[in-house]
């Protein structure tokens, strides 16, 4: 793992050597909505679904660095409400799914105004910098969800996208670098308004297989390009346990082997509240879920964690401290040049070599350096 620690360094600036091009990364910064509040009715009026303050710290501190575009890994507000009466669907609402089958709802109305609301953040903090979302399990939360998100991103006809509505998947031309952005969260309508099964309300943890079969027809007419994939669940989840992909293993090997395949340099991802950078047979995977949510491991209450910390103000399990931190992550990713053909052996290019490696940083809410890292590139087949 080509893994290097930087410890606590300030640095105005990240490096941008010529031809080079940088993008941001950060994603989840969806609240727990009105957990905890005695009066429900006050707290949905006000609550926008996301951690505002600190995604609002975040942007402000990435624009300084002027990245070419900023990708946001899904989950950007909670997508659901508080029910007006414990237990009771309010008129108008859908039933939520999951582990916020607790006394939550989804409301298209409600829904819009998170939305908005994220929005006026994104604006007023990155300007005219290109944005461009995932959709995570908290933005497909009812039945218009996929839809609504499209219209507030303007994503109706995005560029190479996939042609389906519930699949928001599109693909993006930064500098030299093709990403290619999946839904790994779609919404299944219920046959039955107001019934909740396995069946129908939001789907997780998988890559249709059409919507694969379109990653690697957009993967393959980028050859020759640095290539990034985009989702909102990981394909291997951090801490050993089955948050995302891994639960349905042998479609997210196929998915893998497509990555590798095609000379994916990595796959890009948060729905865990914390950072891990890894490798998995060739292709690297960065999980950065540290833009506002709740963070993994925090102790429940907290106790008064430091600022400095970029918790929250929640203390941290052991072995969390290096992972689980409010941040987001710069990618330096290197100029156009000659790319690899196939892997060494019959029919490569005598004298080709694989191109110089993406650079990475992460930096807290502080703006304090992380993390430094390197991504090496692979070679398509």
């Amino acid at each position: 793992m080509a893994l290097a620690a930087a410890g606590c360094v300030k640095d105005a600036r990240a490096a941008n050597p010529a031809g080079a091009t940088t993008v941001a990364v950060l994603g989840d910064s969806r609240t727990d909505g009105c957990v905890g509040h005695t009066q429900s009715s006050d707290c949905r009026r006000q609550d926008d679904g996301f951690n505002q303050p600190v995604l609002s710290s975040l942007l402000h501190l990435l624009a300084v660095k002027n990245p070419a575009a900023v990708f946001f890994t899904g989950d950007l507000t909670l997508g659901l409400e508080k029910e007006e009466e414990d237990g009771k669907i309010d008129p108008g609402a859908h039933p939520a799914t999951g582990g916020w089958a607790r006394n939550f709802e989804y409301h298209a109305g409600t829904f819009q105004r998170m939305l908005a609301a994220f929005k006026t953040t994104v604006k007023q903090q990155i300007g005219k910098i290109p944005f461009h979302p995932v959709v995570g399990n908290h933005d497909t939360a009812g039945p218009d969800a996929v839809a609504l998100f499209r219209r507030a991103f303007s994503l109706q006809h995005p560029p190479g996208g996939y042609r389906e509505p519930a699949h928001l998947a599109y693909t993006i031309q930064v500098g030299g670098a093709a990403f290619v952005v999946l839904a790994t969260d779609y919404y299944q309508s219920c046959a039955e308004r107001g019934v909740a099964t396995p069946a129908c309300n939001v789907q997780e943890h998988i890559i249709s297989q059409p919507q694969i079969s379109w990653l690697d027809g957009q993967l393959a007419k980028h050859v020759g390009q640095r290539l990034f994939v985009l989702g909102h669940e990981p394909a291997f989840s951090a801490g050993g346990s089955k948050s995302g992909l891994d639960n349905n293993q042998g479609a997210r090997d196929v998915f893998w082997a497509i990555l590798k395949r095609r000379g994916v340099t990595a796959y890009l991802c948060s729905h865990q509240h914390e950072l891990e950078i890894s490798q998995h047979d060739g292709v690297w995977q960065i999980i950065s879920g540290g833009a506002g949510a709740p963070l993994d491991g925090g102790k429940k209450g907290g106790s008064g964690a430091p600022a400095a910390e970029c918790t929250g103000g929640v203390a941290l399990q052991p072995g969390f401290a290096e992972r689980s931190f409010f941040h987001y992550i710069l990618l330096n990713i290197p100029g156009p040049g000659p790319l690899p053909g196939p892997l060494p052996g019959p029919g490569q290019a005598p004298g080709a070599t694989l191109p110089g490696p993406v650079t990475g940083q992460v930096r807290d809410c502080n703006d304090t350096l992380r993390r430094t890292f390197e991504l090496t590139p692979l070679a398509p087949r």
